[in-house]
């Protein structure tokens, strides 16, 4: 008895870490939500582009409050269980939300199918650790599939983590989750696409590491945030988005 009240007593605390973790997120997403809102009310030219920024991000806010309730109802049923007396072992079940071991490291997505199901299935706390090119293509599967209006609840799910994944990235999410950033692992196909359009090897690129260039770009131009690693990726982005335009119009 003594050794499953100490168990639970655990899992209270690493759901109490958690909780917090998610409180940050729905206080960060917020914040997102007013700053990208006073971009879409500043500019004329962009409105489009941060009024879709805005309407992700609230899909995004709807299953980060609905991951902050469920932890409160689990780390309520769980005082509940101490007060009450730990339960025998047959009756205690451990929480949807109790924090698991790390699941095993999966290869990054090459392909936007594959990338728009790894989305969908990570972890709420690995949202912040998928690295850009998985972001882009679920992005361009959702462009290709919702028309760039997602309708159905899944299409908005994933507009909503795309969204977090873009903008929250590994400030918040790390805090919750030990998975190591897959950034650091290569991002083959968006590092071969970047070099061969860099060095003017357009015959080599193909149109999958063209549209990954082009749409990892847009993701970083639609960031309300920017750090400096951001910034330079966007710098060597833009020069490489130019020089394919240079090329499509015979410059």
């Amino acid at each position: 008895m003594a050794d499953l009240r100490a168990e639970i007593e655990e899992q209270l605390q690493a759901l109490e870490e958690l909780r917090k973790g998610r409180e940050a997120i729905v206080n960060h997403v917020r914040d997102l939500l007013k700053r990208a809102d006073e971009k879409r009310l500043s500019t004329d030219k962009e409105q489009r582009k941060w009024s879709r920024a805005l309407d992700h991000l609230e899909d995004g806010l709807d299953e980060a409050k609905a991951k902050l309730t469920q932890c409160e109802g689990d780390i309520k049923k769980l005082r509940k269980k101490l007060e009450d007396g730990a339960p025998s072992a047959k009756a205690h079940r451990r929480p949807a939300d109790a924090p698991t071991a790390d699941a095993a490291e999966r290869p990054i997505a090459e392909d936007p199918i594959t990338a728009a199901q790894h989305i969908l299935s990570a972890p709420f706390e690995a949202l912040g650790h998928i690295p850009l090119q998985e972001i882009a293509l679920g992005r361009r599967y959702l462009i290709a599939r919702a028309h760039g209006r997602p309708r159905t609840i899944e299409q908005r799910r994933l507009a909503g983590r795309i969204e977090l994944a873009n903008q929250c990235r590994r400030r918040l999410f790390s805090a919750a989750s030990a998975t190591p950033p897959q950034e650091r692992r290569k991002q083959v196909l968006l590092r071969n696409a970047i070099d061969k359009i860099c060095a003017g090897r357009f015959d080599e690129a193909t149109e999958a590491e063209i549209g990954l260039v082009i749409g990892t770009h847009s993701l970083l131009a639609q960031r309300v945030d920017l750090d400096d690693t951001s910034k330079r990726l966007r710098d060597v982005l833009s020069e490489a988005v130019s020089r394919l335009d240079q090329e499509e119009n015979g410059d």
